[in-house]
């Protein structure tokens, strides 16, 4: 009942993707990213967070894998700046769709539309990183990044908006 293809989420390709009830109607969407490898980490909007662990825990118990919240903190970049700026910073920058790349500290995702990159921090780490960043670039709101998802034609599943389209509504 996922939209995602397991099979291809790698540490360095992630995938987007919901999960669906039995009417096929979307609960909660994600971008699934495996960092440190083998472990996936399936990014969902936090307000739809205890509901998608609840509904995953019923089949976890098949399965050899554990369900937890990783100590991460996940950062949205916005613009064309930040590919020069994380080069300078980590020494690479995934410049493909969906591709990923990682060290200990940080994963990185290139996303769809323009110049969008997502973050995974880990927590002892996030607040240098958070203000080396921003002493760089323009703080935006979850706003601004909203509109950049709809413009890139990612539209997330949001607590207004669970079980009310189908995954071929929102692309996935």
């Amino acid at each position: 009942q996922t939209t995602t293809d397991f099979k291809e989420v790698s540490p360095e390709q992630s995938r987007l993707g919901g999960y669906a009830n039995l009417k096929g109607r979307l609960i909660f969407s994600f971008r699934a990213i495996e960092w440190p490898a083998q472990q996936l980490n399936l990014v969902i909007d936090k307000a739809l967070l205890n509901n998608a662990q609840s509904i995953l825990q019923k089949f976890i118990v098949f399965s050899k894998a554990q369900i937890s919240t990783p100590d991460t903190h996940v950062m949205g970049l916005l613009g064309a700046e930040f590919e020069q700026l994380l080069l300078a910073q980590f020494g690479f920058c995934p410049t493909k769709l969906n591709q990923t790349i990682s060290n200990e500290q940080v994963s990185i995702t290139r996303l769809h539309g323009e110049s969008r990159w997502l973050l995974l921090v880990k927590a002892e780490f996030s607040d240098t990183i958070w203000t080396q960043l921003s002493q760089q670039s323009t703080i935006g709101s979850v706003n601004d990044w909203r509109l950049a998802q709809i413009a890139a034609g990612e539209t997330p599943v949001l607590p207004e908006t669970t079980e009310l389209y189908q995954p071929q509504e929102l692309n996935f």
